[in-house]
């Protein structure tokens, strides 16, 4: 056996020396033959430290992105894309060997030259990790840069954690993940919490790298014009339109800005009328570009104009939802005491679940700690006296411009009745408009066929405008009044009878 073995390795070096003896010594073939296992076993080690060092880094990265939005930098995202592929290339040496192991007579040529080149290879490929190891001693300010601004981050609120507001949340999501649904509205009364939704939409657009490569917020304004938009849109972009002659140039100039930000997504709050997209600049959403356009407004009818796909209502909070946001605004050295915190669940009662209003009036009475204080502004809200700080101008002046904007004073009048009814009411529709009919508040016409037509056009543009909201009723079609518009109403009419 022994002589066998022996000339079987004669012939091996002997076909060895004919092919690599110019290249090679015998020794350094034979290094590979007396301890197969060792060179590997170190190239196991070698790759358990690599692997080690690659961990360690990767959680560097992923905390400085979650903390500084920051991302590898390329020569880091090669180094690691080469720790894979040699990791790769030596498990399957590992696994050949494991395979070929008694498979392959000891008295073949073919074993032992597999062995020799087998030994090579193992020797190559630990040289190259020794490498990568010595390559991968990155400092941890040389790992990751800032990327290019995507987008805004817009702080939000607490209101985020109630189960309504994130039904919605959820719900506006869904549509932007939809490919099919390229323009989303959302409407609701002013401070109902809109704009609030619409910013955490913003943020998790902005830490959602796969989705867009763009994200926009665009505030508009009160009357704001087709040129005034533009000038804010060209400012999150860092251009001038001030150079430009008219709207025409000023739209091509915007058009090739939001081709270069290829797929975004763009929010315009608090949009009171609508307008041609392309008028202003902004290309067209498809589903072959992948574009969104999401927009705020308290008009269902400027989401008919924009030609959303899908509309998402953003309805009041519910009671308890309400009282928590109020105590969290009010603070717990006012609620320590028992009575004030009975009549502080009073106060919150009267915002009605409007954000705007919980937020506003908590805020004023936040740590107020003298019980008089809170009977006063409870029987204030109850009055619709209003005097509390701040309230008058924080939420009033923002309710006040849904009324101001109804198209006539026709229906600003049919408005205002409506607050004449008892607080929380539900208005039987036809005997609404019928009222309105014999007070003469729907001016001179025909019939009262044409009349009747004329109310429920009013009907339709004060619901639109979200200042009455469509009541349950089985038996009749009802409408209601939000005791904070219908504060509002009865505050108009005292300032101005």
């Amino acid at each position: 056996m022994a002589i066998n073995i022996v000339g079987a390795i004669t012939g091996v070096m002997s076909c060895l020396c004919t092919q690599n003896c110019l290249q090679e010594s015998l020794g350094h073939h034979i290094r590979h033959l007396r301890r197969p296992k060792r060179n590997l076993n170190k190239l196991k080690s070698l790759l358990e430290e690599l692997d080690a060092r690659k961990v360690d880094m990767c959680a560097k990265l992923n905390q400085m992105w979650l903390q500084k939005g920051m991302n590898p930098k390329k020569e880091v995202e090669l180094w690691l894309k080469n720790v894979d592929e040699i990791a790769n290339e030596v498990n399957k040496i590992i696994r050949e060997v494991e395979q070929e192991s008694g498979s392959t007579s000891v008295l073949s040529p073919f074993y032992y030259s597999s062995r020799i080149k087998r030994g090579e290879l193992i020797e190559k490929k630990m040289e190259e990790v020794r490498e990568l190891l010595e390559k991968g001693r990155f400092a941890d300010d040389s790992l990751a840069e800032t990327s290019p601004q995507k987008g805004q981050t817009l702080p939000t609120t607490k209101l985020m954690e109630h189960e309504t507001t994130m039904k919605n949340l959820t719900k506006i999501l869904n549509f932007i993940l939809d490919d099919r649904v390229r323009i989303i509205g959302v409407h609701g009364m002013g401070g109902v919490g809109k704009t609030t939704i619409m910013a955490e939409i913003n943020n998790r657009l902005l830490r959602e790298n796969r989705l867009f490569d763009s994200v926009i917020w665009v505030s508009s304004s009160k009357d704001m014009k087709t040129e005034e938009l533009q000038k804010v849109i060209a400012g999150k972009f860092d251009i001038d339109l001030s150079g430009f002659q008219d709207e025409t140039s000023g739209a091509a100039t915007l058009f090739e800005a939001f081709q270069r930000r290829k797929k975004f997504a763009l929010i315009l709050d608090d949009l009171w009328e609508p307008f041609s997209l392309e008028r202003v600049g902004i290309p067209i959403p498809t589903v072959e570009n992948g574009c969104k356009l999401l927009i705020t407004t308290r008009r269902v009818s400027v989401c008919r104009g924009m030609e959303t796909d899908r509309d998402v209502k953003v309805k009041a909070l519910t009671e308890n939802e309400a009282w928590d946001l109020f105590r969290d605004k009010v603070g717990d050295e006012a609620l320590a005491s028992p009575d004030i915190k009975l009549i502080a669940k009073d106060v919150a009662k009267e915002c009605m679940g409007l954000p705007l209003g919980i937020v506003t009036v908590g805020r004023a009475l936040r740590n107020a700690t003298d019980i008089s204080e809170w009977q006063i502004s409870l029987m204030g809200l109850k009055a619709s006296a209003l005097n509390i700080e701040q309230m008058e101008e924080s939420v009033f002046s923002r309710l006040k411009f849904s009324f101001t904007k109804l198209k006539d004073d026709t229906s600003r009048s049919c408005f205002l009745y409506c607050a004449l009814y008892p607080e929380g009411n539900h208005v039987d529709a036809n005997e609404l408009i019928e009222y309105w009919m014999w007070e003469g508040l729907l001016g001179a016409v025909d019939s009262i066929s044409a009349s009747k037509q004329k109310g429920k056009i009013i009907l339709n543009e004060l619901k639109y405008a979200c200042l009455l909201e469509n009541a349950a009723d089985n038996e009749m079609e009802c409408v209601k009044m939000h005791d904070l518009i219908r504060d509002m109403a009865l505050t108009i009419m005292k300032t101005d009878p």
